[in-house]
């Protein structure tokens, strides 16, 4: 018994019609190379969208942060001003 692969590579070279052959290299050379084309260019949005919005937001985190830390260097320099030796 032939391999299947050795059988399906006989068939299309030699039993097959040349319209049914340049059906199937049409499909293989433009049609699968399309729909592959969105899909990868989809997956590339999905990972810079994320990237997009969550910039700012950490951005304005980070500055909140520092104010944060400055009032309360600055609260902690008043309060316990009274404290140290003079």
């Amino acid at each position: 018994m032939k391999n299947p692969f050795t059988k399906l590579i006989h068939h299309y070279t030699y039993d097959m019609r040349l319209k049914t052959k340049l059906v199937i290299s049409h499909i293989i050379l433009v049609l699968l190379p399309t729909a592959v084309l969105p899909l990868v260019s989809q997956m590339v949005s999905w990972s810079v969208v994320p990237l997009d919005t969550l910039m700012p937001g950490q951005a304005a985190c980070l500055a909140a942060m520092s104010r944060a830390d400055s009032i309360a260097a600055s609260t902690n320099s008043r309060v316990f001003s009274f404290m140290r030796p003079a």
